[in-house]
């Protein structure tokens, strides 16, 4: 068996009916064949410099994106093997049968996986961040597509057929094993999907319309590699302070309730979640998101489920715990203890924090409130007969 990773592709390009005979050489736009059998050790020889949960998440990731074996369970299951441990947690976000929670790779594959692939084709995937260490791992990701067919609750309605940009992150739990291809496994993933931004694309306006932009994301303002950053030219001081920083960050703008941390840059820029949009200073930062927090949630408490810092690059998942005591995106005070699930990450230069990027699980919110966004978003687009196309910016 050999498989083959094409540098070009043809203008039109069918959906693959059959899975592609490879086992673990997709990591590499290849333009010779590489035998199936051939160890990833070997294929990841240019990339040995990496942490070690950044090898396996490259490994793994090159498979999903480069759509192998998509719908065919055996053959993908046992793609994915070597990636995980037998009883990994997947966490996707609201939207998806049993609301993205799942164990093992069945669940994910029958669940998730395949929704993805029937929803989106072609697809392609940009990483703009990729962060590793030794077990833990993070990336931000955009990709472009056509969106076919519903994706769980989002229905592209009147949108159907037309380019959909999917904004992503995904965060790793590792754990060592040495009878691993690449010596770790992965034991959790968080995953998230901007569902409300898809939802804003296809016509469906759920949330109201904030102040700031909404839509727009790019790689980081550096020379650190796209995906950044390149692991070889780290500095270890760098990461070791930047994950102090960001811990800070967290108790200052989201515990402590006070205000944004000294340390963003003037000319920051912060990618937030559709509803609340891009801030471009720190005061838009300050009014447009975390003033909005503040008078919504009270008796904040953070839960870290993971956090990785390689040099200028950290990352975190979490939940913000709280009460809801004061209107948000729309909703009044339900009184409600709520849990809000964000990922962030933050390029740092100098000390100082230049960009930003934030996804929040407002589905997942709302579903806490009484309300589904994904029937609102429905709802919203009955009477229409035609679907304007909505810009991304």
């Amino acid at each position: 068996d050999t498989c083959f990773i094409a540098t070009r592709l043809p203008t039109k390009l069918p959906r693959p009916s059959s899975p592609i005979p490879m086992r673990c050489c997709a990591l590499l736009a290849l333009t010779t064949p590489v035998a199936a059998s051939t160890p990833a050790a070997m294929v990841l020889a240019a990339d040995n410099y990496d942490p070690p949960a950044k090898m396996v998440v490259k490994a793994m990731d090159s498979l999903i994106s480069n759509h192998v074996a998509w719908n065919d369970y055996k053959a993908w299951g046992k793609n994915m093997e070597p990636y995980w441990t037998p009883d990994f947690r997947y966490d996707t976000v609201e939207g998806f049968p049993l609301h993205g929670q799942y164990q093992g790779v069945h669940q994910w594959f029958n669940n998730e996986h395949t929704y993805y692939d029937r929803a989106f084709w072609p697809m392609v995937f940009s990483q703009m961040i990729l962060i590793g260490t030794n077990d833990t791992a993070s990336t931000t990701t955009y990709g472009r597509g056509l969106w076919l067919a519903p994706l769980g609750q989002a229905d592209p309605a009147g949108f159907t057929g037309r380019p959909a940009l999917v904004r992503i992150c995904d965060f790793y739990k590792l754990v060592p094993d040495p009878t691993a291809l690449l010596g770790h496994r992965i034991s959790y993933n968080w995953m998230m999907i901007d569902m409300v931004e898809l939802l804003r694309q296809a016509g469906q306006d759920v949330l109201p319309k904030p102040k700031l932009p909404e839509g727009w994301v790019q790689p980081p303002k550096s020379l650190d590699g796209v995906p950044a950053p390149i692991s070889f030219l780290v500095d270890p001081k760098d990461t070791e302070e930047n994950h102090v920083l960001v811990s800070q960050i967290l108790r200052h703008e989201l515990e402590d309730q006070a205000g944004p941390h000294p340390r963003w840059n003037p000319n920051m820029v912060w990618y937030g979640p559709t509803g609340i949009g891009v801030a471009s200073s720190v005061t838009e930062y300050h009014q447009e998101y975390l003033k909005k927090l503040y008078s919504a949630f009270a008796n904040v408490q953070l839960q870290i489920d993971v956090s990785p810092c390689e040099g200028k690059f950290c990352g975190v998942h979490g939940y913000i715990h709280a009460d809801h005591v004061g209107e948000f995106l729309g909703e009044p005070a339900s009184g409600k203890r709520i849990s809000l699930r964000f990922g962030s990450h933050w390029h740092v230069y100098d000390g100082s924090i230049m960009e930003g990027y934030t996804m929040m699980d407002f589905p997942a919110l709302f579903r806490q409130l009484g309300v589904n966004l994904f029937q609102r978003g429905l709802d919203s687009v009955t009477n229409q007969t035609e679907v304007e196309f909505v810009s991304f910016i």
